[in-house]
């Protein structure tokens, strides 16, 4: 999330994931915060925001944004097919902040003869 004030919840639609790593910026974290396991299942949780340095004293610029992000992890088994992820503030879904996602089948019908 390179957005600084608020945080943008994602959703993913059929696959749950499990947050690994949290990195709050703007809460003052310097370092990512690696979640011990067992890890929760989630189908929506908050991007943190970005964190904006303040312009250094006699600057005429801000040092750029410190984006807030989250790894986690998934396992594409219940579904092949395409759905969506998105911000779940709706304003922002409707201005296009979704994205496809497609699961294809790690088989193959192809043959060599």
């Amino acid at each position: 999330n390179d957005s600084p004030g608020a945080a943008h919840p994602f959703h993913i639609h059929i696959n749950p994931f499990q947050v690994t790593e949290i990195f709050n910026p703007a809460g003052g974290n310097t370092t990512p915060v690696k979640l011990p396991q067992p890890w929760i299942w989630w189908d929506d949780f908050a991007i943190p925001p970005a964190y904006q340095p303040p312009i250094p004293q006699g600057g005429t610029t801000a040092p750029p944004l410190v984006p807030g992000y989250f790894k986690m992890l998934t396992r594409f088994v219940d579904y092949a097919g395409i759905y969506v992820l998105h911000c779940h503030i709706l304003g922002h879904e409707d201005r296009g902040m979704m994205q496809l996602v497609q699961v294809v089948s790690n088989t193959t019908n192809l043959e060599h003869h």
